[in-house]
């Protein structure tokens, strides 16, 4: 299972109310006002994940209020934040706002503090292990002065896979570019492996491995999905004549096509192998007899550039008169992104 490395709405919840206990604690504690009226200013989300942060906002305010009434929330929302101080500034002499912003029927409030605030996102490597960290910071700027009276700021670890969105320009167009996971790549593979041959009796042999592909990764690399050809060099083979007499040979060849599905850390394959050493002149009549169909399973553990690939393969020899074994083999290499 893939480690979750996202905020969940719990966490979001949590923070809100860290927050708010460091303003009441601070800001409010210290405060001599009767009253103030607290307006939502912009709030930005500069991660390639989506959150409400006007949720958040009234989630904190929700909390502020509840244990100081002092502050209330004004219902005009969704302006930034030069904006609203345009705006506060402008109606301190309408008549539908109150002069001393308290609450009188046919009147509105006019904002004294606005919230404002942003979310971040950045990869860390701590330890050797690949983490993303969340930076929430809000603030409360005074609508009179237009200084900061309050501020917090609180970062969240998550461990696993980081990925990162950000705005980049080319050719004056903005373009989403993804740091730390591609969401689609060429792939290559180094192995190394080792099993059972295909026919009864043979003895284990060793093999060379290379695949090389296309793969493209969805749900922040959590999922994946590519198709590949393969070629393997093994130190022995064999090769069957037309009246089933086995021929020994110093080292066998295959080349061949397969399908990738990964999830979280594992991955399942499938394809067809071709036993080069089994196909003569005449490759329509010889290739369907040197196609052997395959089926692995394993761990694939991808980095940003790098990963390691290890798995079980099982073999289907079609070209064994007896099916007395079907030629099981581990494999263990690197997989390059690029």
């Amino acid at each position: 299972m893939a480690l979750q490395t996202k905020l969940s709405m719990s966490e979001f919840e949590e923070i809100a109310q860290k927050s708010a206990k460091n303003f009441l604690s601070g800001y409010a504690k210290k405060s001599k006002v009767e009253e103030q009226t607290i307006v939502i200013s912009d709030f930005s989300n500069d991660t390639n994940l989506k959150f409400n942060m006007t949720s958040f906002a009234e989630s904190f305010l929700e909390n502020v209020r509840n244990s100081d009434p002092r502050f209330k929330l004004s219902a005009t929302m969704g302006k930034s934040k030069e904006t609203l101080l345009n705006d506060a500034r402008k109606v301190r002499d309408d008549e539908e706002f109150s002069a001393e912003t308290t609450k009188e029927k046919d009147s509105l409030l006019a904002p004294d503090l606005l919230l404002s605030g942003t979310i971040t996102q950045d990869c860390a490597l701590i330890d050797g292990d690949e983490m993303t960290e969340y930076l929430i910071s809000i603030k409360l700027t005074d609508t009179n002065t237009g200084a900061v009276v309050w501020s917090d700021r609180r970062i969240v670890t998550k461990e696993g896979k980081c990925l990162i969105k950000k705005k980049v320009s080319s050719n004056d167009e903005e373009q989403d570019t993804m740091l730390g996971y591609e969401n689609n790549f060429f792939i290559l593979t180094l192995e190394g492996g080792f099993g059972q041959g295909h026919l009864a009796g043979e003895k284990t042999n060793y093999a060379f491995r290379t695949r090389f592909g296309y793969m493209y990764r969805w749900d922040d690399g959590n999922y994946g999905f590519g198709a590949y050809g393969i070629y393997e060099l093994r130190s022995q083979g064999v090769k069957i004549t037309d009246n089933n007499i086995v021929e020994k040979l110093n080292y066998g060849q295959d080349a061949g096509l397969g399908l990738l599905f990964q999830a979280s850390y594992f991955y399942a394959s499938a394809g067809v192998l071709y036993d080069l050493d089994a196909i003569d002149s005449n490759f329509f009549s010889s290739g369907y007899k040197a196609a052997n169909p395959f089926f692995e399973a394993g761990l694939m553990i991808m980095t940003k550039n790098i990963g390691l690939l290890s798995g079980i393969r099982y073999v289907v020899a079609t070209q064994d008169p007896n099916y007395l074994n079907r030629g099981i083999s581990g494999s263990i290499g690197l997989m390059f992104a690029i």
